[in-house]
């Protein structure tokens, strides 16, 4: 197999802290690294000295951080031999992920693009959620390419295990998961003029936290919702959400949603989303050099299959407040003695995670892996369990959120 030839775009804090290490260890070849004027000192900086090293860089006025196109791209790279090129990696803002997906795509390249797929940039264009991803998933099919996106819950060793439990209850066990109930605290504290004026993790343009971390969570209650189907197909839903802003216009930094999912006109599942951007901190003091300063992830995951399971999951990032070497992660199973093939009680910990799935360190970070594997399976050929025609219904339900909001 001949060495593979990649473009980067965008070489933000995902890249250095997560992706860049797959490259180096596979030992590709990067064609072409594209980002903004304003990081071109700490990019070099990051390569300086670095084994693996872009053969071009390529850095954009700052203007084009969330408006460009097609053609300007095409000018742009016009000078470059690209013919052994590969596939694109995307790793840049979202709001012009579209333009490049479209690019790569019209060129014959496979694409691995970061969430969310797509953002808008004022609230009066809320709609595009869907029409972007529509128009990306559309080039995708016609130029018969593969795009790929790093949706780390998707390939979450312990979600993994998760969801083929629960495939084995609905299906085994006809126990419908009648309740869910999801809760993600993030613990990123920003000043006012950061919530003003920041471009990553950004809240000016009228989107926050459910864009953001949020969208995880999002996608996460779509492909819970979706493995009852073999047992009743979801025809719709109904939502009720608010959502606590910083101030008007901004995006939202707390979110709360409750809603059911109906089969014809039948409530078959309750669910609730709670998002709390406004939790515990580890920021001390009014200058940050961290993308998401004080960030303290706290995830917690509740399911209920009527009368006969109910399902705990808990992941708290306690090591940004205390040394600690294995990161916490349970998974806690309850089982009615009615299912005689159920033992009454499981409870799973981190070290078990790493029995169960010998590939996984038992000191790595269970995100951190999942996010690699994947970048794995793209540049093996292969979907990483995240296609990007598979996120449609996630974006569908963002895009309903915001309008309701």
């Amino acid at each position: 197999m001949s060495k593979q030839t990649i473009i980067i775009i965008g070489c933000g804090i995902h890249y250095r802290e997560k992706y860049h290490a797959v490259l180096e260890k596979r030992g590709v070849e990067i064609a072409l690294l594209v980002d903004l004027k304003a990081n071109k000192e700490i990019i070099r900086a990051f390569f300086e000295g670095r084994q693996l090293q872009p053969k071009h860089f390529l850095f954009l006025d700052n203007a084009y951080r969330n408006t460009l196109s097609v053609e300007q791209i095409e000018a742009w790279v016009a000078g470059l031999d690209l013919s052994r090129v590969d596939g694109v990696l995307i790793s840049t803002e979202p709001k012009v992920r579209k333009p490049y997906v479209i690019w790569a795509a019209q060129h014959g390249w496979d694409l691995f693009m970061d969430k969310p797929v797509t953002a808008f940039s004022s609230l009066d264009q809320i709609s595009i959620l869907e029409s972007d991803t529509e128009e990306m998933i559309s080039a995708v099919h016609k130029h018969q390419v593969r795009a790929v996106v790093s949706c780390e819950r998707r390939a979450h060793l312990g979600y993994v295990w998760l969801k083929n439990y629960m495939n084995q209850l609905i299906l085994q066990e006809q126990a419908p998961l009648t309740g869910i109930d999801i809760h993600f605290s993030g613990g990123v504290w920003k000043t006012p003029s950061e919530y003003l004026h920041d471009e990553n993790h950004p809240f000016s343009y009228g989107y926050g936290i459910l864009l953001h971390s949020g969208y995880h969570y999002i996608d996460l209650l779509v492909c819970l919702l979706a493995l009852n189907d073999p047992l009743f197909p979801l025809t719709k839903y109904s939502l009720s959400t608010m959502a606590s802003k910083p101030f008007e216009g901004s995006g939202e930094t707390d979110f709360l949603m409750i809603g059911q999912a109906f089969s014809q006109t039948t409530v078959k599942t309750l669910f609730s989303v709670k998002l709390f951007g406004t939790s515990v901190s580890t920021r001390r003091s009014k200058e940050t050099n961290a993308k998401l300063e004080g960030r303290v992830r706290q995830e917690k995951i509740t399911l209920h299959f009527g009368h006969l399971s109910s399902i705990h999951l808990s992941s708290i990032a306690y090591k940004k407040l205390i040394p600690q070497e294995i990161e916490d992660f349970t998974i806690t199973v309850m089982s009615s003695p009615i299912l005689k093939k159920q033992h009454p009680l499981i409870t799973l910990d981190r070290k078990d995670f790493s029995q169960i799935f010998l590939q996984l360190p038992l000191t790595a970070s269970m995100n951190t892996f999942a996010r690699q594997w994947q970048l794995e399976e793209f540049l093996e050929g292969r979907d990483g369990n995240s296609p990007l025609s598979s996120h449609r219904n996630t974006v569908a339900m963002l895009q309903r959120i915001y309008q309701t909001l």
